[in-house]
């Protein structure tokens, strides 16, 4: 067979400058197709719109590089001397841990292994501060001045720790179960929730060392506590046959109270969005849930979670998904609404003014002990399935679950406090892109229609 040699001699100086172009995309092209995540967990690129899943294809226009999306899931666990219960992700990208059960899960009431942890992920140091003898450590805060504030049950004092100093600062508050914990951004204000002794919504402000109270009778049972964009205070009740969510407006002291309409039902974490809209979880002996309230219009919408087992506990949105922890299962939970097949309630709030109280109080200083030891990091792998509107993410099993959730967006990472065995689990679900070279339809049939 006759070639023509410089036929032959085009075709394969096109093929070289392509195969060179793709090899080195990255520095002679634009920025990769944008994948957009859109409200039902769907993806954007190009103009169009495809479920994004394991192995999807991201269609680009044909002028450009076709892209493969490859959903990589994948779990590392950082070991911990304690067990965490709640998570924040510092300003300067440390994440901090409270730790309310110490060495061993559900050790309740013991208070020699009561803890704040922070874990350093550029060098994997884990600082252990120990706060023996000072309660069961929940709620965790951090101010601007990078003061980590925490809350306690079974004492009667609100914290804050000098990470620079190993400094302690207590506040001596009326009552002994302190839970919630949130930070006035404005005012800088610590706002929290005190039951059994005292149950009510308190306000200490640091720089007078003065508490304000407003009781919450007979929702004696406040639970957890987040301030919306308009300074509104928002608190979960727990069962004693009034169990809801609250809201006090501080400007009248009135306090309005959504009781839910399952009679078990029982919130547990919330977070009030910049919407209007208030989320949080439930967990009950005939459903557990991740619940949204519109406060405007009555309205719960009662997302049931995929499985009985999970029992929802702390959460956090994301965009367009609520994320929650799992505390009955392996696993951590994606929401997204607009997938969702809620069920859908109006109710008639109760609402009544708070009586309210103020007093001072004297804090006091100690020093406690700082201890830096190295992590044993664990990387495991990722199944994910939908069910309905949630994605399920689940690891293998021997761990009991998770209590507290946090998002660090300067990483893309959700970060998972796990109950036992004691660790930190940092969960990263992106989609990376492959390139391949793409000829023009004119150059296909010299390559075998490639």
């Amino acid at each position: 067979m006759k070639i023509n040699l410089a036929k032959f001699a085009i075709i394969c100086l096109v093929l070289f400058t392509a195969l060179m172009l793709g090899s080195s995309v990255s520095f002679t092209q634009g920025p990769a197709p944008t994948i957009q995540l859109l409200d039902d967990g769907s993806s954007s690129s190009s103009g169009e719109r495809i479920l994004l899943g394991d192995e999807d294809v991201i269609r680009t226009s044909p002028e450009r590089d076709s892209a493969v999306a490859v959903d990589s899931d994948v779990m590392i666990e950082y070991v911990l001397p304690v067990t965490p219960t709640n998570l924040l992700i510092s300003g300067t990208g440390d994440v901090w841990f409270s730790s309310f059960w110490g060495r061993f899960y559900m050790r309740i009431g013991r208070q020699s292994d009561s803890a704040i942890g922070r874990l350093e992920i550029a060098t994997g140091n884990l600082s252990t501060y120990s706060l023996a003898g000072r309660g069961n450590v929940w709620g965790l805060k951090e101010d601007y001045a990078g003061n980590i504030w925490y809350s306690s049950v079974n004492t009667n004092t609100i914290g804050r720790l000098n990470p620079s100093t190993n400094i302690v600062t207590e506040w001596p508050i009326s009552g002994n179960h302190h839970f919630g914990l949130d930070i006035d951004p404005t005012t800088g204000d610590i706002w929290f929730l005190t039951r059994s002794q005292a149950p009510g919504i308190y306000r200490l402000s640091p720089a007078s060392n003065s508490v304000t109270a407003w009781a919450t009778y007979p929702y004696t049972d406040v639970y957890d506590l987040d301030i919306d964009p308009d300074g509104n205070i928002w608190f979960t009740v727990q069962p004693t046959g009034d169990q809801g969510v609250g809201r006090l407006d501080r400007n009248t002291g009135q306090i309005t109270v959504w009781t839910m309409p399952v009679a078990d039902g029982r919130p547990f974490r919330l977070i009030a969005d910049t919407n209007a809209e208030v989320w949080f979880t439930e967990f009950a002996s005939t459903a557990n849930s991740v619940t949204k309230l519109a406060p405007a219009a009555n309205l719960l919408s009662q997302f049931g979670a995929p499985m009985s087992s999970i029992s929802p506990s702390a959460l956090l949105k994301e965009g367009n998904a609520v994320w929650f922890a799992e505390q009955g299962a392996n696993g951590v939970g994606r929401l997204y609404p607009s997938l969702g097949s809620p069920t859908t309630t109006v109710l008639s709030p109760a609402v009544f003014s708070a009586p309210q109280t103020t007093y001072s109080v004297t804090p006091i200083t100690s020093a406690v002990t700082r201890e830096v030891t190295s992590t044993l990091t664990i990387t495991g792998s990722v199944t994910r399935q939908r069910i309905g509107g949630v994605d399920q993410f689940s690891w293998p099993s021997g761990s009991i679950g998770s209590s507290g959730i946090a998002y660090d967006s300067g990483r893309g990472s959700i970060w998972l406090a796990e109950i036992s065995p004691p660790s930190i689990g940092r969960l990263r679900t992106t989609a990376t892109l492959g390139r391949k070279v793409f000829l023009p339809l004119a150059m296909r049939s010299y390559v075998g229609g490639w």
